[in-house]
């Protein structure tokens, strides 16, 4: 392989070259040679299995190309009787599916990684459920008859039946279909993206206030019913006459383990405003707050972002 493919050999670039196997494991090693030597989009990918027409008690071939949507794949494999291949790709597709009708901040942990699909699926029906367009009863029974085999297919198949594995699959195919066809993903329209630094200086007191959006602030919903998504904000520093971490309302300085628990927190920008608002000596509002707010590395301040969007915060 290393030498039919070495391009200093010029094979690829004088012959067209055929690699034909019946053995799924010499096909994936095959795959993994021409990615080492070639760009894998100079070659054609092919799978072929025999279907079964139950009707007419004939076989036909199923042709697979690598470059298929994971839909397309999930119905190839199906049709060819691979049920576990196809349970793959349905699982793939409905992942795809769902994280597309997702913001980030409900499809990553905190750390970057994946979530898993149950929670995804939790989140997906709070989030539409808030937009006012809840997920039905019959789409949410369709997800908790299929989860079984859909989230794991390996671990169940030897287990149950074929029939009872091709219904679940059925109603997988089936589910997918509805989330595509009667719940079309939201509309965001993104305010600050994660990462933005706000700074809060006081008008008419010694007082600044400095926070890091850890997620977007966004707008979320479709025509006619709309959903502010305030981001979550971690603190970096506030300051009163010139002391860091210091409670005006209070009269103290907050000490190590206070600035750290401090520093740990993820409230959303909107409770951020409602616990300054309480000291006593700022006289917070809301007003005062989007009026004297920067943005880091930006020529708006924040009542511009907010004026232009037609929002304010409750």
């Amino acid at each position: 392989m290393d030498y039919l493919l070495n391009p200093e050999n010029k094979f690829t670039a004088d012959y067209q070259l055929l690699f034909l196997t019946h053995d799924k494991s010499f096909f994936d090693f095959v795959a993994h040679k021409i990615k080492k030597w070639d760009n894998i989009k100079h070659w054609e990918l092919k799978e072929m299995y025999t279907g079964i027409d139950d009707d007419k008690n004939i076989e036909f071939p199923i042709l697979i190309n690598s470059d298929l949507e994971f839909i397309d794949k999930a119905r190839k494999y199906y049709d060819a009787r691979d049920f576990t291949a196809a349970a793959i790709y349905i699982r793939k597709e409905l992942e795809k599916t769902v994280n597309e009708r997702l913001p980030d901040e409900l499809v990553y942990k905190a750390d970057g990684s994946f979530l898993s699909l149950q929670t995804l699926w939790g989140n997906l029906c709070q989030r539409y459920s808030i937009l006012k367009k809840p997920i039905s009863k019959e789409v949410q029974d369709l997800f908790s008859q299929t989860k079984l085999m859909v989230l794991n297919p390996q671990a169940h198949f030897q287990r149950l039946s074929q029939p009872l594995y091709k219904i679940e699959l059925d109603n997988a195919f089936e589910l997918i279909e509805d989330l595509k066809t009667n719940y079309r993903i939201p509309k965001q329209t993104i305010l600050l993206v994660k990462g933005t630094v706000l700074e809060f200086i006081h008008p008419t007191v010694n007082y600044t206030f400095k926070c890091e959006l850890i997620s977007d602030f966004y707008i979320d919903g479709f025509e006619g019913e709309t959903e502010i998504v305030y981001p979550k904000t971690k603190v970096l520093n506030f300051r009163f006459n010139d002391v860091d971490f210091y409670v005006p309302g209070l009269k103290k300085e907050l000490n190590e383990v206070e600035v750290h628990t401090c520093k740990l927190r993820t409230d959303r920008l909107h409770i951020v405003l409602k616990n300054l608002k309480k000291d006593t000596v700022l006289h917070i509002n809301n007003e005062m707050f989007i009026r004297n707010t920067t943005i880091k590395e930006s020529i708006w301040i924040l009542k511009e972002i907010m004026d232009k969007a037609g929002i304010g915060i409750e």
